[in-house]
This record gives C-alpha cells, structure tokens and sequence, in this order.
C-alpha cells in the first residue's frame, strides 16, 4: 500500500480520502492532517470547518471532511475509539464503502480480501478477468474466483502496481508486455506483423513464463523506480500464473466455440 500511515485508524482515514484522488496527493494531505489530529478523538473533536480546509487540496473534500467527523464519532460511541475487525462493522462507519473496507481488512488486519480501484478494474477487464460492462463488484468476484483466497492481498497490490506504473489508462507500455495477447483493450499500441520481426512477438504461450519471470515483470518492470516488496511475494506468481493460464485457456475455448 502506498498510503502513508502508522495505525490501523490512519490508514481508514487515508483510504476514505483517497476516492477519486491520487495516493500521492493524499499523501501530501495526511503528512499535515496526521500531526495536528493524532488520534481518533481529535477528529471527532475537530470543527467541520477546519476539517474541510485542512484537506481542500483533495477532491470532494467537503464530504469526505463530514465522513471522516462522522465516523471518529462513531468510533468513539460504539467501538471505543477502536476500528472495527468485522466487514459489517467496518461497512456501517460513515463514508466507508466495500472497497475501502477491503484494503482495510487486508492491509490493516491482513484478512483475506480484494479491493477493486480503478486500476484494478482496468486490468481486470483488459485482461479477461471480467466483462468490459461488469460492475465492480462484479469484478471482485470474478478475479477472486480465480485466484486462491490466501493470496487475494497480494494480488490485489499486483493488480494495482501493474496498472498504475506499466498498463496506464491512456499510454500503456503494450510494446513491453508479457500479457499482451490476453489484452482485449481496443487501446492496445503494438501489433507485431510477423514471428521474424524485430520487435517481440507475444503470443499467448509467452504468457506462460516462468514464475520467477512474472513475478519480476509485474512487481519490478512495471514500476520505473526502484522499489522493494516482501520477502515472500514470490508466493503469488504461481497464483497469478494459474489465474493468467486460466484467462487464456478460456479465451482459446471461447474462440473455437
């Protein structure tokens, strides 16, 4: 997770600012926000006024200031200024949907779970996970029926990562991609012509690397600057391989239907 935090509250609240926003402006927001209210009771306490303008750099930030009151109180009066482990607890705070109730539980508390942002719903769908018109619930639901429930975290931050740093919404790196025979995005930039061309040819066997090399394709090519993950996020390549092979495997049965 890219957002800044210390605490388990810290992230709800940086999450609940990141609708519609980049990590990094929420970042430049929390740096401040954090410092002048350092607990739960602090935000329940602030003026409503203050709360806004503290975080008017970010968008819909009259709401989201009247959520983040909102749920401190909550919290405070029913949960003892704790944040709740449970999903319907967590989905009953003011201001917080599934999906923030998803990175909570799965960063905050490392339960299985599979937040769907639009980076996320965009590799989805580009790579067959789900249908163009699925909802984002929807998607959840696909791409977790695809892979193993123990490795949902990770690859939700392998979904993420891919997305934001290599298959971009509007210029993403198609010449460079191992997957880009799953693609199904009109927007692909790079068709190779012939299996001598000078360029990579990437046909859908290509897909079916070695895990180590997806592995470091997804988590290491995808982002320009360096960037260090666990130790263990290895594990997930042979998740998202089987989820890749699957995609691919229906695809080809579609194809010869």
């Amino acid at each position: 997770c890219e957002l800044n935090h210390q605490n388990v509250f810290e992230l709800l609240v940086a999450v609940m600012l990141s609708a519609q926003t980049t990590d990094k402006k929420v970042n430049q927001v929390t740096a401040s926000l954090f410092k002048k209210y350092p607990t739960v009771e602090s935000f329940a306490l602030a003026s409503l006024e203050d709360l806004q303008n503290d975080i008017k750099i970010i968008g819909l930030y009259r709401n989201k200031a009247k959520n983040l009151k909102k749920m401190a109180q909550v919290l405070l009066e029913e949960y003892n200024g704790e944040v709740p482990k449970t999903r319907k607890e967590l989905e009953s705070l003011p201001g917080v949907g599934r999906k923030t109730t998803n990175v909570v539980l799965s960063v905050g508390f490392d339960e299985p779970a599979f937040a769907v942002d639009t980076h996320v719903e965009r590799i989805s769908k580009r790579l067959g996970f789900a249908k163009k018109d699925d909802t984002v619930n929807d998607v959840e639901r696909k791409v977790c029926r695809s892979i193993p429930r123990d490795r949902w975290n990770k690859a939700h931050h392998q979904f993420i990562f891919f997305g934001r740093y290599f298959c971009k919404a509007q210029n993403p790196n198609c010449k460079e991609c191992h997957l880009y025979d799953m693609c199904k995005d009109k927007i692909k930039k790079y068709e190779s012509k012939t299996k001598n061309s000078s360029k990579t040819s990437f046909s859908s066997s290509h897909t079916v690397m070695p895990y180590g090399d997806l592995n470091k394709f997804l988590f290491e090519e995808a982002k320009k600057e360096p960037i260090v993950f666990d130790e263990d996020c290895e594990e997930l390549s042979p998740a998202m391989m089987k989820a890749f092979k699957s995609s691919v495997v229906q695809r080809n049965r579609r194809k010869k239907a």
